[in-house]
């Protein structure tokens, strides 16, 4: 864990500095706005502990065109104790507010809880680690034990490629009802609402055989999806998630509508 301190004042870098590295937390101290901006520029930090008042400038100023836009975590650490300093904090981002004179086991303690606290944000999807809640616009999506591993899996590795899967879907709707089968099944919603893995296989035909014969049991047998440009299957793991396998078809027997759509891209 790396944090940044902001504060003018030597005796109390020098404290914390000693305190955070007996709690194996690396400390990095700065005195001025200056010399923070040209950090910032070249290092990672994983929370800011900040000073209202510094000798070059606004500490407050400092988060709102600096830290914030970064997304840093960050405690105001300041002998300030007026009202609307705090309040203005909190409605700025701040993580947390804390006067001095402070107790620095409990700045610790604060800043392990704000550091714990896993929130992710994907686009309109919200994943509470913590908490294990999955939110979609804001609203709940009930997730199997499974469904929160496997989408862990995918948030904590965004942007890396996962060896054989294909794509990743939270359903909000029952569009995929008349694909698998299911489309006059009585289902509660949150039975609906799930998450779908796709695999891209070679020869959907040949991995539909090969499972079949060892007991497998599918929600439907390869069909061509013209509009979506490939041969798919779908079976269900032991927990209810929607599986999807597919081989991509031939241009040529791509659906019209998929092909003007192609056009534009």
């Amino acid at each position: 864990m790396k944090v940044l301190l902001v504060e003018d004042n030597s005796n109390i870098r020098e404290s914390l500095e000693y305190s955070f590295s007996e709690n194996n937390i690396d400390l990095v101290s700065k005195s001025c706005i200056n010399d923070t901006i040209e950090y910032l520029d070249y290092n990672k930090v994983d929370a800011v502990i900040l000073d209202v008042t510094l000798p070059d400038g606004n500490g407050f100023d400092l988060y709102k065109h600096h830290i914030m836009i970064k997304d840093i975590p960050t405690i105001f650490l300041t002998a300030n104790d007026a009202e609307e300093d705090i309040v203005k904090a909190f409605e700025m981002g701040a993580s947390d507010y804390i006067t001095k004179p402070f107790r620095t086991l409990e700045l610790i303690a604060r800043l392990n809880r704000i550091l714990n606290k896993k929130i992710i944000k994907v686009k309109d999807i919200i994943f509470d680690m913590n908490k294990m809640i999955v939110t979609k616009n804001n609203e709940i999506i009930n997730l199997t034990t499974l469904e929160y591993k496997i989408l862990n899996l995918l948030i904590e590795n965004i942007n890396k490629v996962a060896d054989g899967i294909e794509g990743f879907a939270l359903f909000v709707s029952d569009w995929m009802a008349p694909s698998v089968g299911n489309a006059d099944k009585q289902q509660p919603v949150a039975m609906r609402e799930k998450l779908m893995v796709s695999f891209s296989v070679d020869n959907v035909d040949e991995t539909f055989t090969a499972l079949k014969a060892k007991g497998v049991t599918f929600i439907s047998e390869p069909t061509d999806m013209p509009d979506w440009g490939m041969r798919t299957l779908y079976l269900r793991d032991p927990e209810e998630n929607l599986i999807e396998l597919f081989t991509p078809l031939a241009v040529e027997q791509f659906s019209q509508e998929l092909l003007e759509e192609d056009k534009k891209f």
